[in-house]
């Protein structure tokens, strides 16, 4: 395979030019829902994009024809039968009608106190497990270090003697998706006009900590970012899912975005000690771009490496490998299958012109490893398509389950909105969703629910 094809530095121009087309198209198909699916999945592509530019000479980046290909035929297979299913969906029932009522979701104060309790136990097992594995690595000298040593050893080198114990993570797995329904109450009760209580608020903040204890912001991230996708289809409810945002709400969640985006690179990567606290005497504005352009940016320039320097295929392994490899790598650890036991793969730390690139591909990396083209444009379609489902679900269809008044449809859509979000960056689409952890976070959320959760009586929706 020739390592390198002819200079065409404009073609990276043209595929913002026609993302933007697409984004154009799915904010007037949604009726001006500036975070629709389709939406969010062509915005943060063309983020990425504006990212990369201004670093092409850095990267020695001049996209090729493949990388192009490979990123239009996602684009216009997620957003083509996206609108093509959302309008069947339409047209087949013609008298539909939003969805108003969303009753309050009872649950005492005992038993938020009660979970709150559960959260702190959380808190100190996972420290005191995490502070056992990095003493077997003789790094104990922060709590940072500790953190470390985890994240290294176990999640990127898959040591099993650096495993968590599964009773710790479940019960983590427990902590996390039971904030995910309380934060569903609190925008319910947003939606009802409801007061919320401030310790909603904490048990939310030691969920964010306590996720940073495993030395991997995108847990705490999703969380926030979960929470406010689920506020702002609550506030399309209000508004009969016609937004009139307020300039100075405008300017307010710019604001926090920036502050956000300035935190990632900064304190949140001294946290959980991915980088020590010499960033402050260097040029901060230089430093956080460059993280930020790594993150945001560099996963196209490695798409385009890997199609044009080790362009390579898993045919030695089961269909569809890199695409759903956690459910592989789940098999394979129940049954002892050695083969199929590989660590991250697909997320090789590459460096061009001397520059440092990170070691996520885009959605579209696995899609190419396991069927080429065809795979890239048959797991699109397929992502389109359930997207388009749930997006209307939301809007016009309540949750089957509903025993306690709670919506598992906007539920699911919020964690679904996660992972089209960052489509730009890895594959946590089919990683995170058709998983044995999907398996396990549904099984935790109804043991949450009949626990914690007052179930309605004669109410009938």
């Amino acid at each position: 395979m020739a390592n390198k094809r002819g200079e065409n530095i404009l073609l990276i121009y043209l595929l913002l030019v026609i993302i933007m087309l697409f984004w154009l198209i799915s904010y007037i198909f949604t009726k001006k829902d500036i975070l629709s699916l389709p939406s969010i999945f062509c915005g943060t592509f063309i983020i990425s994009i504006l990212f990369a530019i201004p670093n092409l000479e850095k990267w020695n980046f001049d996209m090729g024809e493949r990388t192009f290909g490979v990123i239009f035929l996602g684009i216009v297979s997620y957003c083509i039968s996206f609108f093509i299913i959302y309008y069947l969906f339409i047209i087949k029932n013609k008298n539909l009608k939003y969805m108003k009522r969303y009753s309050p979701v009872c649950i005492t104060k005992k038993k938020i106190y009660l979970f709150l309790i559960v959260q702190i136990i959380t808190a100190l097992l996972v420290y005191i497990e995490i502070s056992k594995i990095a003493a077997l690595y003789g790094m104990t000298d922060s709590l940072a270090e500790k953190i470390l040593a985890y994240r290294v050893n176990y999640v990127m080198e898959g040591d099993v003697e650096a495993k968590l114990p599964s009773y710790v993570e479940w019960l983590y797995g427990f902590s996390y998706f039971g904030t995910y329904i309380l934060i569903y109450k609190m925008a319910c009760d947003y939606y009802n006009k409801i007061k919320v209580p401030k310790i909603y608020i904490l048990v939310v903040s030691i969920e964010v900590i306590i996720s940073l204890l495993f030395g991997n912001r995108g847990f705490s991230i999703n969380l926030l970012i979960y929470l406010s996708i689920l506020y702002y289809i609550f506030y399309l409810r209000k508004s009969f899912w016609v937004i009139n945002i307020k300039k100075i709400t405008i300017i307010k969640i710019g604001i926090v975005m920036v502050g956000a985006l300035v935190l990632f690179p900064t304190l949140g990567a001294y946290i959980i000690g991915r980088t020590n606290d010499d960033f402050f005497d260097r040029d901060m504005m230089l430093y956080i771009w460059d993280n930020l352009s790594i993150y945001i940016g560099a996963p196209l320039k490695l798409l385009d490496l890997y199609l044009y320097t080790d362009y390579t295929d898993v045919s030695d392994m089961p269909l569809g490998f890199a695409t759903f490899q956690n459910i592989y790598s789940w098999i394979a650890l129940k049954l002892n299958i050695i083969n199929w036991q590989v660590t991250n793969l697909g997320l090789e730390f590459r460096t061009d012109n001397f520059s440092s690139l990170g070691n996520v591909y885009t959605i579209f990396r696995p899609f190419m490893m396991d069927f080429g083209y065809i795979g890239v444009i048959v797991f699109t379609l397929f992502m389109g398509t359930f997207s388009a489902i749930f997006y209307y679900l939301i809007k016009y269809k309540r949750s089957l389950w509903n025993r306690s008044n709670i919506d598992y449809y906007t539920i699911f859509y919020g964690y679904l909105f996660c992972q089209i979000l960052f489509s730009f960056f890895s594959n946590r689409f089919y990683g995170n969703i058709f998983s044995f952890s999907m398996i396990k976070t549904i099984i935790l959320c109804f043991i949450f629910e009949y626990i914690f959760i007052k179930r309605r009586n004669e109410e009938q929706l």
